[in-house]
Order: structure tokens, then sequence, then C-alpha cells
């Protein structure tokens, strides 16, 4: 059988311990929050990082074919020049 008092202090640290188990709980919440932004702006940062490498590939890609269109155009000058010139032997 407990005194009013003991039992008077032993609720007290009930409704403590509840409001500590509480404050951990939100703590536990606004980390996974952090983790969960923190995920998504990796990803975000890794998309950006893909887009960046594909502009890269086709800046890349477009310069290598104007490159083999100048050759191209270069060797059919070269062509007609020397068809041009024959036609004078």
């Amino acid at each position: 059988m407990l005194y009013p008092e003991q039992q008077q202090q032993q609720q007290q640290q009930q409704q403590q311990q509840q409001q500590q188990q509480q404050l951990l709980l939100q703590q536990q919440q606004q980390l996974q929050q952090q983790q969960q932004q923190i995920v998504s702006s990796l990803q975000q940062q890794q998309q950006q990082d893909q887009q960046q490498q594909q502009q890269q590939e086709q800046q890349q890609q477009e310069e290598e074919q104007q490159q083999q269109q100048q050759e191209r155009e270069e060797e059919e000058d070269a062509v007609s020049v020397s068809l041009f010139l024959s036609a004078f032997k």
C-alpha cells in the first residue's frame, strides 16, 4: 500500500518519463526528416551531374560532327580544284 505522497511522486515520475519519451520521438522524427532532406538533395545533385555530363557528351558529338563535315568539305574542295585544273591540261 502506497502513501498518497508516494503515489503522487510516482505519478510525477511517470509523467516525466512520458514527456521524455515524447521528446525523444520528436527528435527521432526531426532526424528522419533531415535524413530525407539530405537524401533528396543528394539525388538532385546527382541528376544535375548526369544532365551536365549528357550536355557535355552532346556538345562533344556536335563538335566531332562539325569537324567531320569540315573535313568532307575540304576534301570536296580539293577534288573540285584538281578537276578544274585538269580541265586546262
